[in-house]
């Protein structure tokens, strides 16, 4: 009896790789799980230059800390303006820019503190200001000038200093804010405005300065 001779199938899938030859034809190449996939070339500069950079910009970084940071999720200070606005925020914050409200949260025993203070407005603007957001001050120097030197933010005051305009409508105001909180740079510029239209300046507005403040202004104008 004739026997009939049987081909051993492969018990691996037929695997069918396509390549383009140089006349542009598609070629067919049969493969076997047992072979190694070709490797591709791979351009590491390519890589390089589509992979998003690693480190966000300064902007970015600033975008995402603040968002973090006004999140009140776990607020443990609650400021309570005039009005009536329940404004949270947190201690960490507070007590980095305020050494008076450092002192605050060490003698505090409840939790979340609450600090009652005044204008709604000039509050959320120092916040923002300590967010990041150096613009919130613009327009409202003077309030926030008063509110750092009542709460001791220094980096406020300073801040709001440099950019104060003193003219000789409001060189009287400003003037005896820098006595009675003793900043030296603001007295020099009030004194010299003081100096300068001191025949300008109403009589009355003159009777109203403290004596300590009449002192140094002689010695300015005999310097």
């Amino acid at each position: 009896m004739a026997r009939t001779k049987q081909t051993a199938r492969s018990s691996h899938p037929k695997i069918v790789l396509a390549r383009v030859n140089d006349n542009g034809n598609l070629e067919d190449k049969a493969s076997t799980d047992n072979e190694e996939p070709v490797a591709q070339p791979s351009s590491k500069k390519n890589r390089l230059e589509t992979s998003p950079s690693a480190t966000p910009s300064l902007t970015v970084q600033q975008s995402e800390l603040y968002a973090h940071l006004i999140d009140t999720k776990y607020h443990d200070v609650i400021i309570i303006a005039s009005n009536g606005t329940r404004i949270p925020t947190h201690r960490s914050i507070l007590s980095y820019y305020s050494p008076r409200f450092t002192e605050i949260f060490r003698t505090s025993k409840e939790l979340p503190v609450q600090i009652y203070m005044n204008d709604v407005d000039t509050i959320k603007a120092a916040l923002d200001y300590m967010l990041f957001k150096p613009d919130s001050i613009v327009g409202k120097e003077l309030a926030l000038f008063k509110f750092g030197a009542k709460y001791n933010f220094p980096k406020l005051m300073e801040n709001n200093v440099s950019k104060l305009e003193i003219t000789k409508s409001n060189v009287v105001e400003y003037v005896q804010i820098a006595y009675q909180y003793n900043l030296e740079g603001l007295k020099e510029k009030c004194l010299k405005v003081l100096a300068e239209n001191k025949k300008e300046i109403d009589v009355d507005l003159w009777n109203g300065l403290p004596k300590n403040v009449l002192v140094d202004l002689i010695g300015v104008l005999h310097y």
